[in-house]
């Protein structure tokens, strides 16, 4: 690896794309084809109705307004369902005829549903129960206290690969961990909670036992969160590639929960300010399969970094480290180079945002001198 100059401090976060997600362009692209559909009904109206007064003219014209909406093709309709909620699609389409029941059940279609405070228990059992096996990704976005009220796990949801979870409880998310291990296809898995989960060693024993999971991410406030879970000697390991902890953890717990997962390949850390006492104690970590590494810390100086990243035995490629601390040294240069080039021979892009508690994005971080990251 030759060493390279920065000439500006940037971080980049990169996160897995939400199934739920709808983009601006696609958006569009749905609003385009009904301005269009749109426009063609109102020029067709005009064409038919020579009089307002005509009955017989104005049902000429609803006729063929008909006509012209069911000569649309199913792949058009399949390409407007994509872009649309699996129970706003039911709702909208489901009445109107049989051909449009029998284009939403139709096995090859997948929906994305999203429970949500307006998505009422009576609605979701109406129409879920018709699509169970077509449905590829739900999110709760409901209150935590109604989330066992309108889901339960079986084996029947055979299609199922993501889950977005907003709020759970504890308890809840144990009883539905417990579940995920009968779907077949679930390979990502996102929770976020504000809930006290004190202990998180079985929280994380249930999702490193799902077979097929391939990304996590657990998103916890608070730093009263321990992580008991022992240095893992089980043959049948994680086949998780995507992790992403957004939770307090010390460097022995992450040294534990990190022997679960030996084909890991992108690591996201969000280290909170929870007094680490064991961080030259822990063993080195061989990730032979990580690629991407991200950390934040707010507590970590640059020393403990340096103990930290150099214990990590990986052929890292992209390192993105974001730091909220008073600590001059990460603005040293030449100490990056050392250790980026001793310890990360084929890394390929580097990335540092620095910054002190305080002072906003655009204090000087050198003051009035050199800048060591900027060939002269």
């Amino acid at each position: 690896m030759t060493w390279w100059t920065i000439t500006s401090v940037t971080f980049s976060l990169d996160i897995l794309q939400s199934p739920v997600y709808l983009g601006r362009e696609n958006v569009q692209i749905v609003f385009e084809i009904e301005t269009k559909f749109i426009n063609n009904m109102d020029s067709t109206k005009r064409k038919l109705t020579s009089s307002e007064s005509s009955e017989e003219n104005s049902k000429k014209s609803r006729n063929q307004l008909i006509n012209s909406f069911e000569n649309l093709s199913n792949d058009l309709f399949y390409e407007i369902y994509d872009y649309l909620e699996g129970l706003d699609i039911c709702v909208a389409f489901s009445n109107l005829n049989a051909r449009f029941q029998q284009l939403i059940t139709c096995s090859t279609n997948r929906y994305k549903i999203i429970l949500n405070y307006s998505t009422t228990k009576k609605l979701f059992w109406n129409y879920s129960k018709k699509i169970k096996q077509q449905i590829y990704s739900i999110s709760f976005q409901s209150p935590k206290s109604s989330i066992n009220e309108f889901f339960s796990i079986d084996y029947s949801y055979n299609n199922l690969q993501s889950i977005f979870i907003e709020d759970i409880k504890k308890n809840q998310l144990i009883s539905l961990l417990n579940h995920l291990r009968d779907l077949s296809c679930l390979y990502l898995l996102n929770i976020k909670s504000g809930d006290s989960f004190e202990d998180l060693n079985e929280i994380y024993q249930l999702i490193f036992s799902l077979p097929k999971l391939k990304s996590n991410k657990l998103s916890l406030y608070g730093d009263e969160h321990t992580i008991s879970i022992p240095i893992s000697n089980n043959p049948q390991l994680s086949p998780i590639t995507y992790l992403q902890i957004a939770h307090s953890y010390t460097f022995d717990e992450l040294s534990a929960l990190l022997s679960y997962t030996p084909s890991l390949r992108h690591l996201n850390l969000s280290h909170s300010s929870k007094y680490d006492s064991d961080i030259e104690d822990i063993s080195p970590m061989n990730l032979n399969e990580l690629i991407h590494l991200s950390i934040f810390s707010s507590d970590l100086d640059f020393d403990e970094f340096q103990f930290f990243i150099e214990l990590i035995h990986s052929k890292l490629q992209i390192l993105h480290v974001n730091f909220l601390k008073q600590d001059i040294r990460f603005l040293h240069a030449h100490r990056w180079q050392k250790l980026l080039l001793e310890n990360f021979s084929q890394l390929q892009k580097f990335s540092l945002c620095y910054r002190e508690p305080g002072y906003g994005d655009n204090y000087p971080i050198y003051d009035g001198e050199l800048n060591q990251f900027v060939s002269p």
